[in-house]
């Protein structure tokens, strides 16, 4: 059965919220903000897992470090303020929101949906073809600049 899992993730922690297809909550969980934890927490949980967190500081590498435990992972761009900050909140609202899919602005994803056009928000980004299949993705617009490998199937490009 799929889960859809929303991370609200921070510096320290990250708030694990599992829903799964009918919108019945199937867990929650606090984990250190550490991939090893993180993961660990993930397989822990049953079913094909479709995994979103918002775009921030930690999104590049929590990104590849979950694209291999789930069917899809989905960075979302920021949405407004929804009123006070709850974790807990946070975090089951991403994941039902990806559950009905109303994550509209999405800023790279995995496997399902791919295509360099969910980046057209973003003011700079650069992709370089590598060897084996790869592509090399630099966003130039966050502080510091960061890098991703990602495989080319991911792009939508002509060669």
């Amino acid at each position: 059965m799929d889960k859809y899992i929303g991370i609200d993730v921070h510096a320290a922690s990250c708030t694990i919220a599992v829903v799964d297809a009918h919108g019945k909550r199937a867990g929650l969980h606090v984990v250190a903000t550490n991939g090893q934890e993180i993961v660990e927490c993930l397989r822990a949980i049953p079913g094909q897992k479709h995994v979103c967190f918002e775009e921030g500081t930690q999104s590049g590498w929590l990104y590849e470090v979950l694209e291999p435990h789930a069917v899809e992972v989905v960075v979302a761009g920021v949405a407004g303020s929804r009123g006070p900050k709850d974790d807990k909140r946070d975090a089951f609202g991403l994941a039902e929101d990806f559950r009905l899919g109303a994550i509209k602005t999405r800023v790279f994803k995995s496997k399902v949906s791919p295509g360099p056009k969910d980046l057209s928000h973003l003011e700079k980004y650069s992709l370089f073809p590598r060897i084996h299949d790869q592509y090399e993705l630099w966003i130039c617009n966050s502080s510091p600049p960061y890098r991703l490998s990602l495989p080319k199937w991911i792009w939508a490009t002509d060669d």
